[in-house]
C-alpha cells in the first residue's frame, strides 16, 4: 500500500477525479452532499478550479486529492475542514472510491492528514466526526491515533437525514507521543 500518497488538486486530475467519484456516487452520497446523481464533469471542473483554490486561499481548509501512484490515478479525497488556525484546530475529511474501499487508503491518507495538520500548519487538535453508521469511517477513525471518542446524538446531518455521530480527537501532544 506504499503508493498512495495525497497532494493538492492539479487541473490533470480532472477526469481521474470525475471517475473516482461517478464510479461511487451510490457508497458516497449517503455521507457527503455534494455526491448526488446529477454530479458531473462540470462541477468536477469547478471544484478543481475554483473551489479548491478558493478553500486554501480563504484558509478555512486544505483539500487534497489521494493518487495511487503505481496507476497514476485518482482513488479518492482527503482534506482538513473547518480549519481554524487561531484556536489551532481542524477536522479530517475523506472519502475513497468503491474499488479502492477497505484497503486502508482512507487510513493511510488520513495519517498524511494528521502529520500535515501537526507539523506543518502547527495545530493543536484534529477531530473526525463521521456518523456512526457510516462503519467504513468508523473503521478507519478508530485505525488512527485518536485518544477520545464522544457519542453526540443527532449529531451527524446530511440534508434532511440527521443521525448520531462520533467525534474522535487527538491533540498533538498525544500524537507525538503515541508516534515517536
Amino acid at each position: 500500500m506504499n503508493s498512495i500518497e495525497i497532494r493538492k488538486y492539479k487541473e490533470g486530475d480532472i477526469n481521474s477525479f470525475y471517475q473516482a467519484v461517478s464510479s461511487s456516487i451510490e457508497e458516497i452520497s449517503k455521507w457527503l452532499p455534494w455526491c448526488d446523481e446529477n454530479y458531473s464533469i462540470k462541477d468536477t471542473d469547478y471544484w478543481i478550479k475554483v473551489k479548491v483554490p478558493q478553500i486554501w486561499q480563504s484558509k478555512k481548509g486544505c483539500e487534497f486529492v489521494i493518487i495511487n501512484t503505481t496507476l497514476n490515478q485518482v482513488i479518492g479525497g482527503c482534506c482538513l475542514e473547518q480549519l481554524d488556525l487561531v484556536k489551532k484546530e481542524a477536522n479530517i475529511g475523506y472519502w475513497v472510491k468503491k474499488d479502492e474501499s477497505n484497503k486502508g487508503v482512507a487510513t493511510i491518507a488520513s495519517n498524511y492528514l494528521l502529520t500535515f495538520g501537526f507539523e506543518q500548519l502547527k495545530l493543536k487538535k484534529i477531530k473526525v466526526i463521521p456518523s456512526k453508521e457510516n462503519s467504513a469511517s468508523v473503521r478507519v477513525a478508530e485505525k488512527l491515533p485518536f485518544e477520545e471518542i464522544i457519542e453526540v446524538k443527532d449529531g451527524f446531518k446530511i440534508g434532511d437525514s440527521v443521525s448520531d455521530a462520533l467525534i474522535f480527537v487527538i491533540t498533538k501532544e498525544s500524537y507525538i507521543k503515541k508516534t515517536s
